[in-house]
């Protein structure tokens, strides 16, 4: 579907899209991250890092919402009429996201219904699954979003 069409009505419940992140995350680039926005020292600091509860050296959980959220736009976002952002549920951080990880993001319709006051847009929630392969997930929620209705 090329960006002009995806409209609300073309999302129904159980489609699925996925997205890889190219690079595995570098360690420059959390502690450059954490540094502007989260300056904890478990993502500042590899070194101090490993006495932290934690015990390792790992991104911001801001951080990887971040990335989640450029992923999402990648595999989804940029190709449909997004009118506005409108709740995240169910947010939860796994484990660490540490340096040398590839993440990869996962998206499903979970629900899709009619704006009660707008005819020109809906509703739909998608559950996320940011994944490590071989670890599993390390963030889920679930996000809903109003979709422009195709006019």
């Amino acid at each position: 579907m090329s960006a002009s069409e995806m409209f609300w009505e073309q999302f129904s419940v159980g489609q699925a899209w996925t997205h890889h992140r190219d690079e595995a995350l570098a360690q420059d680039e959390i502690i450059a991250f954490a540094k502007q926005y989260d300056p904890l020292y478990m993502h500042t600091d590899p070194v101090q890092a490993l006495s932290s509860p934690l015990g390792v050296h790992c991104a911001s959980g801001v951080h990887t919402f971040a990335l989640a959220q450029r992923m999402l736009c990648d595999a989804l976002f940029s190709v449909t009429h997004v009118v506005a952002g409108h709740r995240i549920e169910n947010f939860i951080m796994h484990r660490p996201v540490k340096p040398r990880d590839r993440l990869s993001l996962a998206a499903k319709v979970m629900n899709v219904s009619q704006h009660a006051r707008r005819d020109d847009c809906g509703w739909v929630t998608l559950a996320i699954a940011v994944q490590v392969a071989g670890t599993g997930s390390v963030l889920t929620y679930d996000l809903t979003v109003l979709i422009a209705r195709a006019k």
